[in-house]
């Protein structure tokens, strides 16, 4: 009985352990992040909530603080359709141990954004976007 929920667990939730972390599993960055770009609900469960959200405004006109909670994020598209609706590339990835930063851009008009990420127990989550108008 054990071994046909194992296969039956596989063969539902296939997603579930081709991406395992955690309990001495390190998931490596860009693995995750492939993921996290294509698929929305992915992306959701590996979002800590509720999101910190930082806008800075042009030219020094300030800075506002919010935060997004899972229930507002709900209907969201993924990150890689919302770069597309948006005109926004990539920038590059800082990569540290344990910590990760995307940047987004466009040029014009400009705009930028950071994704920051954190490993928690082999796990890779965002935890703020900082938004950037220049």
């Amino acid at each position: 009985m054990f071994r046909f929920l194992l296969v039956l667990s596989v063969l539902v939730f296939p997603s579930a352990h081709a991406f395992a972390c955690g309990s001495g599993k390190v998931e490596k960055f860009d693995k995750f992040f492939n993921r996290f770009v294509k698929d929305a609900q992915f992306a959701k469960n590996r979002t800590r909530y509720p999101l910190a959200v930082t806008m800075v405004e042009p030219k020094g006109q300030g800075i506002t603080e919010a935060s997004v909670s899972k229930e507002e994020d709900l209907y969201s598209a993924s990150l890689g359709d919302f770069m597309q609706a948006n005109g926004l590339g990539f920038a590059g990835v800082k990569l540290s141990k344990g910590a990760a930063t995307v940047n987004v851009f466009r040029d014009n008009p400009p705009w930028q954004m950071g994704y920051r990420f954190t490993q928690e127990a082999g796990c890779w989550y965002l935890i703020e976007i900082e938004d950037r108008a220049d």
